[in-house]
Formats: C-alpha cells, structure tokens, sequence
C-alpha cells in the first residue's frame, strides 16, 4: 500500500455545514474504496494565484491516505464532476511525509470561522542593524561629494569647449 496526498480548492461561497459535509463525503468515499484516511487538514479561505471558473479564492483542504492506487482515478471523475470543487491534485507521497490529525474536522471548521470574525493585528518591528548597514558612513559620503563635484567640473569645462 502506497500514501497519497490529495489537495482540492473548494468554492468560496460554500457555507460550513456545507464544506463539513463535502469533507466527510470525500473522506467516506475514500474510506469505502479500502482507503484508510490518515489525515484531513483545513487549510482554510485564500487568495489564488490565478482566477478559476472567476473566483478569485477558495478554501484548502487537504487529505492523506493509505491505498493501493486504484481508487485514484475515480476520486479525479468524482472531483471534475463536483461543481463545488474548483480544482484538484493526487500526488504519491512517502511514509515519513505523512502527518498526524490534531482535530477533528469540526473543532477545525469552528475554529476556521473564529478566526475570520476576529482578524489578528500584525506588528511591524524593524531591525535596526539591516537600517544601519544601509546608511552611508559620512566619511563616503563626502567622498562621493567630491568625486560628484570632480565630475561636473569636467562636464562644465566639456560643454564649454564645445560651444566656443
């Protein structure tokens, strides 16, 4: 038996008793195909790379399991066919990527909806060294003054030559 990652990005308009119930039917059908779901993870609402069917986002969710692979290719007509699954990816992936489920679906959902309604605050903290190193010592600065002062000297005596 071989472990299987499958990533599909649901429509964003879908409620969550709605998306609840997706899940579980995408995890039963696995289940009664002689998959062994090992892990469902909500990765919640995002932004996509690229607008599909003019949505511009749509909610994560990924699913490993254990399978001997026939299943696959009716898991892909299933998900082409589902109106309310925007996209799609199987991949084979090997035992020591396999995760553990925390949560179950529901506690992640519930806490999905709790963070949309409370969005956090970020901080913006500056390194003051990174600031530092990009200041010019005023040693260079003086320098580059002169070579600057140098230069339009010579440019003005050019201009000069040229036009008398």
């Amino acid at each position: 038996m071989k472990f299987y990652e499958t990533m599909y990005i649901v429509h964003p308009i879908l409620e969550m008793g709605r998306l609840h119930d997706l899940i579980l039917e995408v995890d039963k059908n696995l289940s009664e195909n002689n998959c062994e779901v090992v892990y469902t993870k909500l990765m919640g609402k995002k932004r996509m790379a690229y607008p599909i069917q003019k949505q511009k986002f749509g909610t994560y969710v990924v699913v490993q399991y254990k399978g001997d692979g026939t299943y696959n290719n009716k898991l892909t007509f299933d998900m082409k066919n589902n109106p309310n699954i925007l996209r799609h990816m199987i991949i084979n992936i090997n035992e020591s990527d396999v995760e553990e489920s925390i949560e179950d679906i529901k506690d992640q959902i519930s806490g999905l909806t709790r963070v949309s309604s409370s969005p956090e605050k970020e901080e913006v903290v500056e390194d003051k060294s990174e600031v530092e190193k990009s200041k010019p010592d005023e040693s260079q600065e003086g320098k580059r003054e002169g070579v600057e002062k140098e230069t339009s000297k010579e440019d003005t005596e050019t201009n000069e030559e040229k036009e008398g």
